[in-house]
């Protein structure tokens, strides 16, 4: 074992020398892009991209500035969404940040979160032909194996008149997590909504949801889905087949 262990040793010393001088590199490499991203031309760079990306779904998007930080991550400014009829969303900012270091595990962690967020109206809705059947797919293999939204986090979110019937005024914390493993996939959902301006009694304070689902079967199991406020509570569990052959199982209670 004394003579196995002195002529492995060394390359598993070169090894570990090696990964670790990569994990060094791919460090500075990161910091490097985030201190370019933080220069005049590296803010000009990444705003280009990112309205250049928003607008491939058929919107156009205006930013005031945009900044990305190692610590802070990115931060828009001045944020307005228009589709052909006008402007459909403004925002003072958005705050976007993405534990890199959960990636190396193949989970996807982020972090949202927003000031004043002003839904004018919901956005036109093209004419479309009859939905096709949904089919058994597949979910595709990737290296990722789950999508976990620590916070959602709004000061202020706004509904105007034609989204909601009447304007709001409603301060969301949101937690999710997404994940998945072959063609099975779960969904949870916890929520807490505070209204800084005036109380709607229908309004949930609470939000509960967790839904698993097999999308080669077209299944979905609501195994809770709660709502709660100072003067209501409904709860409850559903079995929903999806497709042409669908049916739906309901159990609810409310009180």
């Amino acid at each position: 074992l004394r003579k196995i262990f002195r002529k492995c040793a060394p390359v598993l010393l070169g090894a570990l020398s090696l990964i670790l001088v990569v994990c060094i590199l791919l460090q500075v490499a990161m910091i490097g892009l985030i201190g370019w991203l933080e220069t005049t031309q590296g803010k000009d760079w990444l705003k280009t991209q990112l309205v250049t990306l928003a607008e491939q779904s058929g919107y156009n998007v205006t930013l005031s500035t945009v900044s990305l930080t190692l610590m802070d991550g990115l931060r828009l400014t001045g944020i307005r969404i228009d589709d052909a009829d006008g402007p459909v969303v403004e925002a003072d900012r958005i705050d976007l940040n993405v534990n890199l270091a959960t990636l190396a595990a193949g989970r996807l962690t982020l972090s949202l979160g927003g000031g004043d967020v002003h839904i004018l109206r919901l956005p036109v809705q093209k004419e479309s032909s009859e939905p096709e059947e949904l089919k058994p797919f597949s979910l595709p293999r990737s290296y990722l194996t789950s999508v976990s939204l620590n916070s959602l986090s709004i000061k202020r979110l706004h509904l105007d008149e034609g989204v909601a019937g009447s304007e709001i005024m409603i301060s969301p914390e949101l937690k999710s997590v997404l994940s998945w493993k072959d063609d099975e996939f779960k969904w949870n959902l916890d929520g807490k909504i505070t209204q800084p301006g005036q109380s709607l009694a229908w309004m949930p304070e609470d939000i509960n949801l967790l839904l698993e689902g097999d999308t080669r079967q077209l299944m979905i199991s609501v195994k809770e889905a709660a709502l709660k406020s100072a003067s209501y509570q409904v709860s409850l569990q559903a079995q929903v087949q999806v497709g042409t052959q669908g049916s739906l199982d309901l159990a609810a209670s409310v009180h």
